[in-house]
């Protein structure tokens, strides 16, 4: 408040860095249990991830189509599953996070268009994208906000 009066721009907002830490455990929490859900043996065969494809959006007749389409998902299933467990131990380490957060966005963004039907089933991709922004610059953060905000208005005596 001592700022807009002074008409100086706001500082950045500060936050203890163990609630930052907390935020980013979950998230790599979670990515390491999906990581371990990748290791069964359906999902390692890339059966799972057929049978959801044809849940969503094929039939029996993709198969007959397209030969290498079991192919196609075995290495999606085994390149997610690695995936998993590479975000899930690089998002604890400082250094790589702001190089990983623009993966994990392109991951969640995707699997949200892939997976989802609706705004419900969403929901859990939407929420972690959101968590992710933890893992960005405080800098960057507030400079954001600020530019698509903008100075607010000086109010009237």
């Amino acid at each position: 408040r001592r700022a807009r009066r002074e008409q100086r721009p706001t500082p950045p907002e500060r936050v203890p860095w163990w609630v930052v830490e907390l935020f980013i455990l979950q998230l790599a929490t979670t990515f390491l249990w999906w990581g371990i859900d990748g290791l069964t043996p359906e999902w390692r065969d890339g059966s799972a991830l057929e049978v959801e494809f044809l849940r969503l959006y094929g039939s029996a007749d993709t198969f007959v189509a397209h030969p290498r389409f079991h192919a196609i998902m075995l290495g999606v299933a085994w390149a997610t599953t690695i995936l998993n467990f590479v975000l899930a131990l690089g998002l604890l380490i400082r250094p790589l996070r702001r190089y990983l957060v623009w993966v994990a966005f392109a991951y969640l963004f995707v699997a949200m268009l892939a997976l989802s039907r609706t705004y419900a089933n969403s929901y859990e991709y939407l929420i972690m994208m959101t968590l992710l922004i933890a893992c960005l610059p405080p800098t960057w953060v507030h400079e954001l906000t600020t530019h698509q905000l903008g100075p607010k208005p000086a109010r009237a005596p």
